[in-house]
């Protein structure tokens, strides 16, 4: 049922039907997290579970410049409007890229931007323990969250009965003493909730990291 509903969702914005897109929305938490930007800057820190994308069209209804740090996107998912889709693939192909690129997330968090960031980027990212396997987390959240001092929230999405979805806000993660790992241990106990959001591509990427490096110690 979900890999139909993918299909169906990627029809859309392969024709850039984004009004119907950004309908389909829910999130219940807008209010806490617009008390919260008023405060401080903010870092959303998505995970490649369940329709991740629907995050993006979130930040859209919210209104706000948001810089949404992806690890590769097709030129469809670019919408426009406030939020702007960034390539941390590409950016560690271009030498320099990856520094220019941490530089503009910092500025747009001075700025009173939003960054989303996806948190489990896996180029170049360090080796996490994650549903009994091995994930690569982003070597740029803790930085960027140090140099910047900004909340670091979790961002989920999920299907809903009808082809609905729902966006949610997880607790605030800034004063771990690894905010990485926190984030990681927040996505992997939604997904022990919602086992169903599990992407295939993501549990084939850590099973060939286990077969090419072996298992973390626990």
């Amino acid at each position: 049922m979900r890999q139909a509903q993918f299909k169906i969702y990627d029809r859309l914005l392969e024709r850039k039907n984004y009004d119907t897109l950004l309908k389909l929305v829910e999130w219940p938490e807008l209010g806490t997290l617009l008390q919260e930007h008023r405060r401080r800057p903010i870092i959303l820190c998505m995970w490649h579970s369940g329709p991740i994308y629907t995050v993006v069209w979130a930040c859209h209804n919210l209104g706000l410049p948001v810089l949404a740090m992806v690890g590769g996107f097709r030129p469809e998912m670019q919408m426009g409007g406030s939020v702007e889709l960034v390539s941390l693939s590409k950016a560690e192909q271009g030498g320099q890229g990856r520094a220019l690129l941490m530089k503009d997330a910092l500025q747009r968090l001075e700025k009173g931007h939003l960054v989303l960031l996806s948190a489990d980027h896996a180029e170049g990212g360090r080796p996490l323990s994650f549903l009994g396997a091995v994930q690569l987390g982003s070597a740029a959240l803790p930085m960027l969250a140090q140099r910047s001092g900004a909340a670091v929230f979790p961002i989920t999405a999920r299907c809903l009965p009808g082809g609905r979805r729902r966006v949610e806000l997880g607790p605030e993660l800034s004063q771990s003493e690894d905010v990485l790992k926190a984030v990681a241990n927040y996505h992997e106990q939604w997904l022990q909730r919602y086992p169903e959001e599990i992407r295939f591509d993501r549990l084939k990427l850590m099973a060939r990291y286990i077969l090419e490096n072996g298992r973390l110690n626990p």
